[in-house]
């Protein structure tokens, strides 16, 4: 009788060692695509607007849950998008895909209200990954970009 109760709290143990690895492991990888997004989103908004490569309107690097949104054309030798490991970046102009584990998609798109601001750019990042149970998440950092006066 005591060894079927010590039993079932050692399986109620384990679930929750499970549960809470699988949490850190969530966690991680918000992390690591929060990261990607703003130290992309900062490299952009370091340079004069006049530079900051007008990568395609479409937002977003995922469709749905399940399918990620078709890869953006480069601008130039800067890829709009990209696939990432969190450390690494393939090569820029290159047309095969690596196997790192994030997408890393950049839009800039002209201020919504050019006479409030004229000539600003919205910079989006939107970063992408499949997580444990294969659903894509993302996570987005965006800036607005005004020019010198």
């Amino acid at each position: 009788m005591s060894a079927g109760i010590l039993g079932i709290g050692v399986v109620g143990l384990m679930n929750s060692f499970f549960f809470t690895e699988n949490s850190i492991s969530v966690s991680k990888q918000r992390a690591a695509a929060v990261e990607m997004a703003q130290q992309r989103v900062e490299r952009l908004v370091g340079r004069s607007i006049a530079n900051v490569p007008q990568c395609a309107l479409q937002q977003g690097c995922r469709l749905n849950r399940q399918t990620y949104a078709p890869m953006k054309s480069p601008v130039g030798n800067y890829a709009c998008s990209e696939m990432r490991d969190g450390m690494s970046t393939r090569a820029a102009g290159t047309s095969a895909l690596s196997t790192g584990a994030f997408r890393v998609d950049t839009v800039v798109t002209a201020h919504p209200d050019p006479n409030q601001q004229s000539g600003a750019v919205t910079v989006s990042v939107n970063v992408c990954w499949t997580n444990n149970e294969g659903v894509v998440q993302e996570v987005e950092a965006q800036r607005l970009m005004v020019p010198e006066v």
